[in-house]
Protein backbone atom coordinates (compact mmCIF):
# COMPACT_ATOMS: atom_id res chain seq x y z
CA UNK A 1 0.00 0.00 0.00
CA UNK A 2 2.82 2.40 0.89
CA UNK A 3 4.51 1.81 -2.48
CA UNK A 4 1.22 2.34 -4.34
CA UNK A 5 0.63 5.69 -2.62
CA UNK A 6 4.24 6.88 -2.77
CA UNK A 7 4.47 7.77 -6.48
CA UNK A 8 1.15 9.69 -6.84
CA UNK A 9 1.97 11.72 -3.70
CA UNK A 10 5.49 12.40 -4.98
CA UNK A 11 4.05 13.58 -8.29
CA UNK A 12 1.67 15.97 -6.51
CA UNK A 13 4.52 17.43 -4.44
CA UNK A 14 6.53 18.19 -7.61
CA UNK A 15 3.92 20.78 -8.58
CA UNK A 16 3.62 22.34 -5.10
CA UNK A 17 5.93 25.32 -4.44
CA UNK A 18 8.72 24.59 -1.97
CA UNK A 19 7.59 27.24 0.50
CA UNK A 20 4.32 25.29 1.01
CA UNK A 21 6.06 22.03 1.94
CA UNK A 22 6.71 23.22 5.48
CA UNK A 23 3.05 24.18 5.96
CA UNK A 24 1.89 20.78 4.69
CA UNK A 25 4.31 19.00 7.00
CA UNK A 26 3.10 21.12 9.92
CA UNK A 27 -0.55 20.35 9.09
CA UNK A 28 -0.02 16.57 8.96
CA UNK A 29 2.04 16.63 12.14
CA UNK A 30 -0.81 18.42 13.96
CA UNK A 31 -3.27 15.93 12.48
CA UNK A 32 -1.11 13.05 13.78
CA UNK A 33 -0.96 14.54 17.28
CA UNK A 34 -4.72 15.20 17.29
CA UNK A 35 -5.44 11.62 16.19
CA UNK A 36 -3.12 10.24 18.88
CA UNK A 37 -4.67 12.35 21.66
CA UNK A 38 -8.19 11.54 20.48
CA UNK A 39 -7.39 7.84 20.88
CA UNK A 40 -6.78 8.49 24.61
CA UNK A 41 -10.56 8.82 25.00
CA UNK A 42 -10.98 5.05 24.56
CA UNK A 43 -9.95 1.96 26.49
CA UNK A 44 -7.06 0.10 24.94
CA UNK A 45 -5.18 -3.15 25.38
CA UNK A 46 -1.54 -2.84 24.35
CA UNK A 47 0.51 -5.87 23.38
CA UNK A 48 4.04 -5.61 24.76
CA UNK A 49 7.08 -7.80 24.33
CA UNK A 50 10.47 -7.76 26.05
CA UNK A 51 12.66 -10.35 24.33
CA UNK A 52 10.72 -13.64 24.64
CA UNK A 53 8.26 -12.38 27.26
CA UNK A 54 4.95 -11.16 25.82
CA UNK A 55 2.27 -9.53 27.94
CA UNK A 56 -0.75 -7.25 27.73
CA UNK A 57 -1.48 -4.01 29.58
CA UNK A 58 -4.97 -2.57 30.00
CA UNK A 59 -5.28 1.21 29.63
CA UNK A 60 -8.47 2.97 30.71
CA UNK A 61 -9.85 5.85 28.72
CA UNK A 62 -8.45 9.30 29.48
CA UNK A 63 -5.39 7.88 31.22
CA UNK A 64 -3.21 10.31 29.28
CA UNK A 65 0.08 9.28 30.87
CA UNK A 66 -0.62 5.59 30.39
CA UNK A 67 -1.61 5.96 26.75
CA UNK A 68 1.29 8.28 25.91
CA UNK A 69 3.87 5.96 27.53
CA UNK A 70 2.67 2.46 26.62
CA UNK A 71 0.74 2.84 23.35
CA UNK A 72 3.92 3.74 21.40
CA UNK A 73 5.54 0.59 22.84
CA UNK A 74 2.89 -1.71 21.39
CA UNK A 75 3.78 -4.26 18.75
CA UNK A 76 7.40 -4.46 19.92
CA UNK A 77 8.38 -0.91 18.88
CA UNK A 78 10.56 -0.17 21.91
CA UNK A 79 10.99 -0.99 25.61
CA UNK A 80 10.10 1.65 28.21
CA UNK A 81 12.83 2.36 30.80
CA UNK A 82 15.22 0.00 29.09
CA UNK A 83 17.98 0.78 31.64
CA UNK A 84 15.89 -0.38 34.60
CA UNK A 85 14.52 -3.39 32.70
CA UNK A 86 18.06 -4.43 31.73
CA UNK A 87 19.27 -4.17 35.34
CA UNK A 88 16.22 -6.02 36.62
CA UNK A 89 16.84 -8.89 34.18
CA UNK A 90 20.45 -9.16 35.34
CA UNK A 91 19.43 -9.19 39.00
CA UNK A 92 16.81 -11.87 38.42
CA UNK A 93 19.29 -13.99 36.50
CA UNK A 94 21.69 -13.85 39.46
CA UNK A 95 19.13 -14.79 42.10
CA UNK A 96 17.32 -18.06 42.85
CA UNK A 97 14.45 -17.02 45.12
CA UNK A 98 13.09 -13.76 43.74
CA UNK A 99 10.18 -12.00 45.42
CA UNK A 100 9.51 -8.76 43.57
CA UNK A 101 7.67 -5.66 44.76
CA UNK A 102 6.65 -2.81 42.45
CA UNK A 103 6.24 0.41 44.47
CA UNK A 104 4.34 3.00 42.46
CA UNK A 105 3.03 0.34 40.10
CA UNK A 106 0.82 2.70 38.04
CA UNK A 107 -0.86 0.35 35.49
CA UNK A 108 1.37 -2.60 36.39
CA UNK A 109 4.05 -2.57 33.69
CA UNK A 110 6.80 -4.00 35.92
CA UNK A 111 4.56 -6.24 38.03
CA UNK A 112 2.93 -7.86 35.00
CA UNK A 113 6.27 -8.23 33.20
CA UNK A 114 8.01 -9.96 36.14
CA UNK A 115 5.02 -12.24 36.78
CA UNK A 116 4.97 -13.29 33.11
CA UNK A 117 8.75 -13.67 33.05
CA UNK A 118 8.45 -16.29 35.82
CA UNK A 119 5.35 -17.91 34.37
CA UNK A 120 3.31 -16.81 37.41
CA UNK A 121 5.39 -19.07 39.69
CA UNK A 122 6.89 -16.32 41.90
CA UNK A 123 5.19 -13.92 44.31
CA UNK A 124 4.85 -10.36 43.04
CA UNK A 125 3.52 -7.38 45.00
CA UNK A 126 2.10 -4.27 43.35
CA UNK A 127 1.67 -1.13 45.48
CA UNK A 128 -0.46 1.65 44.00
CA UNK A 129 -2.28 4.50 45.72
CA UNK A 130 -4.76 5.17 42.90
CA UNK A 131 -7.73 2.79 43.07
CA UNK A 132 -8.50 3.17 39.35
CA UNK A 133 -4.98 2.09 38.45
CA UNK A 134 -5.29 -0.85 40.87
CA UNK A 135 -8.40 -1.93 38.99
CA UNK A 136 -6.42 -1.62 35.75
CA UNK A 137 -3.66 -3.87 37.13
CA UNK A 138 -6.31 -6.45 38.04
CA UNK A 139 -7.71 -6.31 34.48
CA UNK A 140 -4.19 -6.80 33.11
CA UNK A 141 -3.78 -9.80 35.42
CA UNK A 142 -6.92 -11.31 33.91
CA UNK A 143 -5.74 -10.56 30.37
CA UNK A 144 -2.47 -12.36 31.08
CA UNK A 145 -4.04 -15.18 33.14
CA UNK A 146 -1.97 -14.24 36.21
CA UNK A 147 -2.95 -15.12 39.77
CA UNK A 148 0.22 -14.61 41.82
CA UNK A 149 0.25 -10.79 41.98
CA UNK A 150 -1.03 -9.24 45.21
CA UNK A 151 -2.25 -5.67 44.77
CA UNK A 152 -2.08 -3.21 47.66
CA UNK A 153 -4.45 -0.22 47.23
CA UNK A 154 -2.53 1.90 49.72
CA UNK A 155 -0.73 5.19 50.14
CA UNK A 156 2.70 4.51 51.60
CA UNK A 157 4.41 6.83 54.09
CA UNK A 158 6.61 6.80 57.20
CA UNK A 159 3.62 6.59 59.56
CA UNK A 160 -0.16 6.37 59.62
CA UNK A 161 -1.47 9.85 58.78
CA UNK A 162 -4.12 11.57 56.67
CA UNK A 163 -2.96 12.60 53.22
CA UNK A 164 -4.77 14.16 50.28
CA UNK A 165 -4.40 12.18 47.07
CA UNK A 166 -5.35 12.58 43.43
CA UNK A 167 -4.13 10.40 40.56
CA UNK A 168 -0.51 9.49 41.37
CA UNK A 169 0.05 12.34 43.82
CA UNK A 170 -0.41 12.18 47.60
CA UNK A 171 0.46 15.06 49.89
CA UNK A 172 0.22 16.30 53.46
CA UNK A 173 -2.42 18.98 54.03
CA UNK A 174 0.08 21.53 55.39
CA UNK A 175 2.17 21.29 52.21
CA UNK A 176 -0.91 21.59 49.98
CA UNK A 177 -1.98 24.76 51.78
CA UNK A 178 1.49 26.35 51.79
CA UNK A 179 2.07 29.44 49.65
CA UNK A 180 4.97 27.80 47.78
CA UNK A 181 2.84 24.88 46.61
CA UNK A 182 0.05 27.04 45.17
CA UNK A 183 2.18 27.77 42.11
CA UNK A 184 2.57 24.06 41.26
CA UNK A 185 0.78 22.83 38.13
CA UNK A 186 -1.06 20.05 40.01
CA UNK A 187 -2.18 22.27 42.91
CA UNK A 188 -5.64 23.02 41.48
CA UNK A 189 -6.38 19.35 40.73
CA UNK A 190 -5.32 18.24 44.21
CA UNK A 191 -7.35 21.03 45.79
CA UNK A 192 -10.45 20.37 43.69
CA UNK A 193 -10.44 16.59 43.24
CA UNK A 194 -8.23 15.38 46.11
CA UNK A 195 -9.60 12.88 48.63
CA UNK A 196 -8.39 12.17 52.15
CA UNK A 197 -7.03 8.73 52.95
CA UNK A 198 -5.01 7.24 55.80
CA UNK A 199 -1.47 6.21 54.89
CA UNK A 200 0.31 3.03 55.94
CA UNK A 201 3.93 1.97 56.21
CA UNK A 202 5.52 -0.69 54.05
CA UNK A 203 6.65 -2.53 57.19
CA UNK A 204 3.10 -2.72 58.58
CA UNK A 205 1.61 -3.96 55.30
CA UNK A 206 4.19 -6.72 54.80
CA UNK A 207 4.65 -7.73 58.42
CA UNK A 208 2.27 -10.71 58.15
CA UNK A 209 3.20 -11.72 54.60
CA UNK A 210 5.02 -15.08 54.60
CA UNK A 211 7.10 -14.06 51.58
CA UNK A 212 8.95 -10.76 51.93
CA UNK A 213 10.19 -8.95 48.81
CA UNK A 214 13.93 -9.01 48.18
CA UNK A 215 13.91 -6.85 45.03
CA UNK A 216 12.12 -3.49 44.92
CA UNK A 217 11.37 -1.21 41.99
CA UNK A 218 10.55 2.24 43.36
CA UNK A 219 8.99 5.08 41.33
CA UNK A 220 6.80 7.08 43.71
CA UNK A 221 6.99 10.68 42.46
CA UNK A 222 9.04 12.12 45.31
CA UNK A 223 7.51 10.09 48.18
CA UNK A 224 10.58 7.82 48.33
CA UNK A 225 12.00 9.54 51.41
CA UNK A 226 8.93 8.91 53.58
CA UNK A 227 8.36 5.42 52.16
CA UNK A 228 11.90 4.25 52.96
CA UNK A 229 11.58 5.78 56.45
CA UNK A 230 8.54 3.54 56.96
CA UNK A 231 10.32 0.40 55.75
CA UNK A 232 13.22 0.10 58.20
CA UNK A 233 12.64 -3.57 59.05
CA UNK A 234 12.15 -4.64 55.44
CA UNK A 235 15.21 -2.75 54.20
CA UNK A 236 17.37 -4.09 57.01
CA UNK A 237 16.29 -7.74 56.97
CA UNK A 238 14.85 -8.69 53.58
CA UNK A 239 15.55 -6.39 50.63
CA UNK A 240 18.75 -7.10 48.72
CA UNK A 241 18.28 -4.83 45.71
CA UNK A 242 16.41 -1.59 44.95
CA UNK A 243 15.89 -0.14 41.49
CA UNK A 244 15.15 3.45 42.49
CA UNK A 245 13.99 6.32 40.33
CA UNK A 246 15.21 9.20 42.48
CA UNK A 247 13.09 12.26 41.78
CA UNK A 248 14.01 15.92 41.77
CA UNK A 249 14.59 17.91 44.94
CA UNK A 250 11.40 19.81 44.18
CA UNK A 251 9.27 16.65 44.12
CA UNK A 252 10.93 15.24 47.23
CA UNK A 253 10.39 18.52 49.10
CA UNK A 254 6.66 18.42 48.26
CA UNK A 255 5.96 14.72 48.74
CA UNK A 256 8.60 13.64 51.30
CA UNK A 257 8.52 16.50 53.77
CA UNK A 258 11.77 16.72 55.72
CA UNK A 259 13.78 14.69 53.20
CA UNK A 260 16.09 15.44 50.30
CA UNK A 261 18.16 13.42 47.82
CA UNK A 262 21.26 13.31 50.02
CA UNK A 263 19.32 12.23 53.10
CA UNK A 264 17.54 9.46 51.14
CA UNK A 265 20.76 7.98 49.77
CA UNK A 266 22.58 8.25 53.10
CA UNK A 267 19.67 6.44 54.76
CA UNK A 268 20.08 3.56 52.29
CA UNK A 269 23.86 3.47 52.76
CA UNK A 270 23.34 3.35 56.53
CA UNK A 271 20.97 0.40 56.01
CA UNK A 272 23.82 -1.55 54.42
CA UNK A 273 23.21 -0.79 50.73
CA UNK A 274 25.90 0.14 48.25
CA UNK A 275 24.36 2.80 45.98
CA UNK A 276 25.29 3.36 42.34
CA UNK A 277 24.36 6.08 39.85
CA UNK A 278 23.44 4.29 36.59
CA UNK A 279 23.84 5.82 33.13
CA UNK A 280 22.47 6.21 30.55
CA UNK A 281 18.86 6.36 31.74
CA UNK A 282 16.02 8.30 30.09
CA UNK A 283 17.98 9.07 26.95
CA UNK A 284 17.95 5.36 26.03
CA UNK A 285 14.15 5.19 25.66
CA UNK A 286 13.13 4.92 22.00
CA UNK A 287 16.77 5.27 20.93
CA UNK A 288 16.80 2.12 18.84
CA UNK A 289 19.30 0.41 21.16
CA UNK A 290 16.91 -1.88 23.07
CA UNK A 291 18.19 -5.16 21.67
CA UNK A 292 21.85 -4.19 22.15
CA UNK A 293 21.34 -3.52 25.86
CA UNK A 294 18.99 -6.45 26.48
CA UNK A 295 21.53 -8.82 24.94
CA UNK A 296 24.38 -7.02 26.75
CA UNK A 297 26.15 -6.13 23.51
CA UNK A 298 26.15 -2.62 24.95
CA UNK A 299 26.74 -2.06 28.64
CA UNK A 300 25.34 0.34 31.21
CA UNK A 301 27.82 2.34 33.30
CA UNK A 302 27.88 2.84 37.07
CA UNK A 303 29.48 5.16 39.59
CA UNK A 304 29.55 4.17 43.22
CA UNK A 305 28.10 6.78 45.58
CA UNK A 306 29.78 7.49 48.89
CA UNK A 307 29.69 10.13 51.62
CA UNK A 308 32.67 11.77 49.94
CA UNK A 309 31.34 12.13 46.38
CA UNK A 310 27.57 12.29 46.98
CA UNK A 311 27.21 16.07 46.68
CA UNK A 312 29.43 16.21 43.58
CA UNK A 313 27.57 13.39 41.81
CA UNK A 314 24.17 14.99 42.42
CA UNK A 315 25.27 18.54 41.58
CA UNK A 316 23.63 19.82 38.39
CA UNK A 317 21.58 16.64 37.88
CA UNK A 318 18.08 18.06 38.31
CA UNK A 319 16.26 15.38 36.33
CA UNK A 320 15.12 12.02 37.69
CA UNK A 321 18.03 9.65 38.31
CA UNK A 322 18.32 5.88 38.23
CA UNK A 323 19.99 4.65 41.44
CA UNK A 324 20.76 0.95 41.91
CA UNK A 325 21.10 -0.08 45.57
CA UNK A 326 22.65 -3.45 46.43
CA UNK A 327 23.35 -5.33 49.64
CA UNK A 328 26.71 -7.09 50.05
CA UNK A 329 25.13 -10.36 48.87
CA UNK A 330 25.10 -8.94 45.30
CA UNK A 331 28.33 -7.79 43.64
CA UNK A 332 27.59 -5.22 40.94
CA UNK A 333 30.46 -6.65 38.87
CA UNK A 334 28.58 -9.96 38.68
CA UNK A 335 25.68 -8.34 36.81
CA UNK A 336 26.06 -8.83 33.07
CA UNK A 337 24.39 -5.52 32.19
CA UNK A 338 27.58 -3.67 33.24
Amino acid sequence: MKKILYFPIKLIFIFIPNNFHFLIEKFFNKLRIFSMKYSYNFEKIVNLKIEDTSFKIFLRKKNIQGHSVYSPMSDNKYVYEISIITCLKSLIKNKDNVVFADLGSFVGYYAIYVAKLFGDTKKVYAFESNEDYCDDIYKSMQLNDLKNIKIFKEILSDKAEDQIFYREFSINKNILESEDFKSEEYYEDLKKFGKVKKTKTLDSLLDNEPEKPNILKVDVHGAEGKIFAGANNLLKNDVEAILLELHSEKFIKNFSEGHNRVKIILNLINKGFSCYLINPFRELDDSGNDESYLKNAKKLKWKKISNLNLDDLLFGRDKDLFILCLKDSIDIKSLDCF
